[in-house]
């Protein structure tokens, strides 16, 4: 395998990313198709419009953008993959009508419940008067978080100067300045220059001395309604700096900082039955390892076209009724079903995966790798499976040479969503086999720990199969309060059109046990707008980031639509964070 993968990077940069294939489906609304919804290939001449039945029909290449728009809807842009043959979008209005309106009391969050919150939600900043929400505000704020705070310049000056419209710098970093605002209170003859509010001090001058690099989030706000109470001053700039904002902390509780409990009972696995496709009911009845071996034979000549049948077939033989040898014979009597396509082949590999059988998982994501070898999600799962059967080198070179392919321009880079991800997995991997992988010397040369405060939690990672997948995750703590993770193309698209530019699947969510009780992971499918079943994988690390670190892998499948149940519940662990 070593050889091929190899060659694999030395040919990445030539690999042919466009094979041209067909896409099709149905434009609807959500409820009915929608006519005349023009369609086109971004940056080419080519397009189409739907049907009086909502259907399309456009010639693609794998890596196009596809964009969908209709008068009165938003605009949604679909990037073709390599197992795009369908494809079924629902368009959002640009004005949704709400058909009842419904005033609650509303439950006011203390400055308590605002500081614990602050590490997680960019829309907050801390100010002289206490934490302000921007998303509250009357006034016009901008708020711009850490992420966006690049050390280019050498002051706060620099940073600000061209950088936002409606902002005008004047002076320098060496000898002082100030700036104005568009939209901040002026007097008759000049415009008043802004307060400035850095950690909850007042100035009137800008802080030059503020290194760019220590600061955590800037808001910038204009207009009388905030301003006030500052005095005479043309708006406020605050600053808060990492010295002197709230850290993140172990008994964060997502869940805790919103009034939302959970008032219907979720039905599990077991209150399902009923709604399963009629061949997995009949397979699960059969009462008996003949029977149910009878009643595949019966249901193969109809369904076995079907990857999904094929994939229930050897659920049911390797766990209800146990029969590995015929189990591995329904995927292997059919495997040109799975050879080519990167959905199938990951959702066998999750199944091999929390079966125990490595040897069998890593043949599937090397055979996904070879189909996505630009996919950071290619490289994440083949460094876990290597790690996992004792191979901790090997792991960290498919990190490192992933790390490289995006230093050197190859691969797409994503600071936001994948680089944090990645760094975890390398600093976990370094900190757990440092012994096997470098000397001491060296390790200290090349390791700094951002990941102290979480060590010994537990950590849970989400893996899907399949990148247009719509779904919701709940977490329930034992106080029956709940907090949402959503992942649909309605609730952010720019976020799933990235995942799919980088080839990255997976979501992370630290825990903690300050929380005693049971905690449940409930799940909501919304759809993949291919119209099939998505497979979710869920890792649960015990003590993370320590030699006492166990991994527990269970699979599950999402079918049913817009239903709310139980996927898995977990002992004593609480909410912690997000990423």
């Amino acid at each position: 395998m070593q050889r091929w993968f190899v060659l694999l990077l030395l040919t990445l940069p030539f690999l042919a990313l466009g094979q041209q294939r067909e896409l099709s489906g149905t434009v609807t609304d959500g409820r009915a198709p929608i006519a005349d919804v023009t369609i086109r290939v971004a940056g080419t001449d080519a397009g189409t419009f739907t049907d009086d039945q909502g259907k399309y029909r456009i010639s693609v290449h794998v890596r196009d953008t596809v964009v969908f728009s209709a008068v009165g809807f938003k605009t949604y842009r679909y990037l073709v993959e390599d197992v795009s043959r369908f494809h079924n979008p629902v368009l959002v209005p640009e004005i949704i009508e709400l058909d009842e309106v419904v005033v609650q009391k509303r439950v006011r969050k203390t400055q308590e419940d605002l500081r614990l919150e602050y590490p997680y939600n960019d829309n907050l900043f801390q100010t002289a008067f206490g934490f302000i929400d921007a998303s509250t505000m009357a006034s016009s704020v901008r708020v711009i978080p850490e992420e966006e705070i690049l050390p280019i310049g050498i002051c706060i000056l620099d940073f600000l100067r061209n950088r936002l419209p409606g902002i005008r710098v004047f002076g320098d970093c060496y000898n002082g300045g100030n700036v104005t605002l568009r939209g901040g209170v002026s007097s008759l003859t000049q415009a008043v220059t802004p307060v400035w509010d850095v950690d909850g001090m007042i100035f009137r001058t800008a802080p030059v001395w503020i290194p760019l690099e220590n600061i955590k989030r800037i808001a910038i706000v204009a207009g009388l309604g905030f301003t006030a109470r500052y005095g005479q001053a043309g708006g406020v700039i605050v600053i808060n700096t990492n010295t002197y904002s709230p850290k993140k902390t172990k008994e964060f509780d997502l869940a805790r900082l919103r009034n939302n409990y959970l008032r219907e009972p979720v039905p599990g696995s077991e209150d399902l039955q009923a709604d399963l496709p009629a061949y997995l009911r009949k397979l699960q009845t059969a009462g008996s390892l003949e029977e149910a071996r009878r009643r595949y034979d019966s249901l193969a000549p109809y369904s076995g076209s079907n990857p999904y049948f094929l994939l229930d077939a050897y659920q049911v033989f390797t766990t209800q009724y146990p029969d590995q040898k015929f189990a591995d014979a329904i995927i292997e009597g059919n495997i040109n079903l799975f050879n080519k396509n990167a959905v199938h082949l990951k959702a066998l590999a999750f199944l091999y995966e929390a079966q125990g059988r490595l040897g069998k998982a890593e043949e599937a994501y090397e055979s996904v790798f070879r189909l996505r070898p630009r996919y950071v999600q290619s490289y994440l799962d083949m460094a876990r499976i290597k790690e996992m059967q004792g191979q901790p080198l090997r792991s960290l070179n498919l990190l490192k040479q992933y790390n490289q392919l995006v230093s050197d321009g190859r691969l797409p880079l994503d600071t936001a969503l994948v680089a944090p991800f990645v760094e975890r997995e390398f600093n976990n991997l370094l900190t757990r086999h440092k012994n096997d992988l470098v000397s001491a010397k060296a390790f200290s040369e090349v390791y700094i720990d951002p990941d102290e405060e979480v060590r010994g939690l537990t950590r849970i990672v989400v893996e899907w199969n399949h990148a247009d997948a719509d779904f919701e995750l709940q977490f329930v703590n034992p106080a029956d309060q709940y907090y949402t993770w959503k992942h649909s193309v309605f609730e952010d698209a720019e976020a799933i059109m990235q995942e799919k530019i980088v080839g990255f699947g997976s979501r992370e969510f630290l825990l903690d046990k300050s929380l005693p009780g049971t905690w449940r992971v409930n799940a909501k499918y919304l759809g993949n707008r291919a119209l099939t079943p998505t497979y979710l994988k869920i890792t649960r690390y015990e003590n993370y980031g320590t030699s006492a670190q166990e991994a527990f892998i269970s699979v599950h499948k999402l079918q049913l639509k817009n239903l709310n149940y139980e996927l898995l519940t977990l002992s004593n662990p609480a909410i912690f964070a997000s990423n």
